[in-house]
């Protein structure tokens, strides 16, 4: 059933959902600073659980390609949540000089952070190359308690790290 060919039509597209709503979901995080802009991210992190507890039934029944749209589903409701509540209604531009710098600045940060992501997968694929699928299914545990440990730093992050911004915006330290 995995191998389906609805499973693979269903793959790369969920994908691109999941890639491009969760860089928009993050810059609209970036964006809560006020008590009242977290107020409203509680609310958004709320919702995402919410369509998380709500849709497993569709990978019940779908498999793979459930399992897909699961993640897309999700991704789809909390960023277009979080848009329609966004802190900053302004309209986008486009500014190369602008774009250039940020690039030059968040270049070396993202890499860094993808390289990170990228490492924390190897462990799986090893387990899945030496050993079998049963034994990656084990492995899913730890991986979940290691998820817990990183939710409080996380959320203090998601807190400080827009504050920090904008005061140094603003010119203090």
């Amino acid at each position: 059933p995995n191998r389906s060919p609805c499973a693979r039509r269903v793959l790369l597209p969920a994908m691109a959902v999941v890639g491009a709503g969760n860089l928009y979901l993050a810059y609209l995080q970036a964006t809560y600073r006020s008590a009242r802009d977290f107020t409203l991210l509680s609310r958004l992190n709320w919702a995402q659980a919410a369509t998380g507890l709500l849709l497993p039934p569709m990978v019940y029944a779908l498999g793979f390609a459930g399992l897909c749209l699961h993640s897309a589903v999700q991704v789809v409701v909390v960023t277009a949540c979080a848009h329609a509540r966004r802190p900053f209604p302004v309209a986008a531009r486009f500014e190369p000089r602008l774009a250039t710098e940020l690039i030059a600045t968040g270049f070396p940060l993202f890499a860094a952070s993808y390289l990170q992501v990228l490492a924390t997968g190897f462990d799986r694929v090893i387990l899945l190359h030496r050993g079998t699928v049963e034994m990656v299914g084990l492995y899913a545990p730890a991986l979940a308690v290691l998820a817990a440990m990183a939710i409080l730093p996380g959320a203090v992050s998601t807190w400080i790290f827009p504050r920090m911004s904008y005061a140094l915006g603003q010119g203090r330290e």
